[in-house]
């Protein structure tokens, strides 16, 4: 009798670990999907910004050193040269919005920061 409770017992583990296991599977599933949409998105963006690049170079004689040059100085708008916007650091105290911590004023609604140490408080001194 007490072999049938513990095979019963063992029957319930093993089954609880077999949906463990599956719940584990799906989830593993779920973000290769994930990953497999991104990719073509990246794909597709890749895709439609070197199209930009060429056409702003035939079009607009647009160097791909002009080019280069932009996307480095909107990469260090926030102080890091990371290859990805950041966020600025500064919340606007009137809307709300990020913007460069290095500035005083909200690119947004153009509230000055006073109490903020900037870049143009220290240009504004001069």
């Amino acid at each position: 009798m007490l072999d049938i409770l513990l095979d019963i017992h063992q029957y319930k583990k093993i089954g609880d670990a077999q949906a463990k296991a599956q719940s584990a599977s799906d989830k593993v599933n779920s973000v290769n999907d994930r990953i497999n949409q991104l990719e073509k998105q990246i794909d597709l963006l890749y895709l439609v910004n070197q199209a930009y690049v060429e056409l702003f170079s035939e079009k607009l004689n647009i160097s791909e050193a002009n080019i280069l040059g932009k996307i480095e100085e909107i990469d260090l708008r926030d102080g890091l040269k990371d290859g990805k916007i950041g966020n600025y650091g500064v919340k606007c105290e009137k809307c709300n919005r990020s913007y460069n911590k290095k500035l005083n004023k909200c690119l947004y609604c153009g509230y000055i920061n006073e109490s903020n140490d900037s870049i143009l408080n220290s240009y504004n001194k001069k």
